[in-house]
């Protein structure tokens, strides 16, 4: 939704106020308002005539999602497994390596907050817990929104490290190579056509590596 959607938003909520006699104060309709503004004002007036019908008390924002998005628990909790994954890709290769991912909505989300360096040096300047919380709670976020319209399909272009944007000019030129990209997989289904490349092991349900 967009700020041209908040008054038709306030009617809907105002009117599951009146079935099901809730004050519908402004602090709680602006609440809702953020909770569901990912979605567009056509699915929330769906989940709102969805809820009237099967719900004997005011809903919460997660009933509006778990009607719009059923499948939306299941990418925040990829969203945060995919995180630790990231996580261990930065602790291991640093800010100076190139980096592909399997999954391309990974790539979004790191090129959105300003590419591998920017994303790998935010993390470095987390030094108190509320730093950590708010520097993955802005990540699974991003994650759970770009999921819902990336293409799972697609193979994204690598995240440039340090090396290789320092020697781009001479790469540019003939006088460097572009340095091979650290390849990472993060899910079992998807694989990437490279098989001569190092990859990073991660687990499959058996317990056993999971590589290319």
């Amino acid at each position: 939704m967009t700020k041209d959607d908040i008054l038709e938003f306030a009617k809907i909520l105002a009117g599951l106020g009146e079935v099901y006699d809730k004050k519908v104060t402004d602090a709680l309709a602006e609440v809702y308002f953020d909770a569901l503004a990912d979605y567009s004002i056509d699915d929330v007036e769906r989940a709102a005539a969805i809820i009237v019908k099967s719900s004997t008390f005011f809903p919460r924002p997660c009933q509006f999602i778990e009607l719009i998005d059923p499948h939306s628990e299941e990418i925040e909790v990829r969203a945060t497994q995919v995180l630790e994954k990231v996580f261990d890709a930065m602790q291991q290769y640093g800010a100076y390596a190139t980096v592909q991912f399997d999954d391309p909505v990974i790539h979004r989300v790191i090129e959105h907050l300003g590419g591998w360096v920017a994303f790998v040096n935010s993390r470095r300047n987390c030094v108190t817990e509320i730093d950590d919380r708010f520097w993955r709670r802005d990540f699974t976020k991003l994650y759970e929104q770009f999921s819902h319209f990336t293409d799972t399909d697609e193979i994204p272009a690598p995240l440039p490290g340090i090396f290789q944007i320092a020697n781009v000019d001479y790469t540019n030129v003939g006088l460097a190579e572009a340095p091979e990209p650290v390849l990472i997989t993060t899910r079992t289904s998807k694989r990437l056509p490279a098989p001569t490349r190092r990859l990073i092991e991660t687990k499959t349900s058996s317990g056993q590596p999971d590589v290319a």
